[in-house]
């Protein structure tokens, strides 16, 4: 499974092995979307749900 760009994985990385669950995040500013925050491995090394993506929020900022 790749990193989506400006994503993370909550262990620092995702280890291939049949049941190793993965879990996904974003960094801050960003939120994930299209796909599963965790994936499985499955029993012949492919990942189950669907790649995710970390899309841009806009965050707006007010003056006083």
């Amino acid at each position: 499974m790749e990193l989506p760009d400006y994503g993370f994985f909550f262990s620092g990385y995702c280890k291939r092995a049949p049941g190793s669950l993965c879990g996904l995040g974003c960094l801050t500013g960003y939120r994930l979307v299209n796909g599963d925050s965790f994936r499985e491995c499955r029993q012949d090394g492919t990942w189950n749900g669907r790649q995710p993506k970390c899309e841009g929020r806009i965050i707006i900022q007010y003056q006083r």
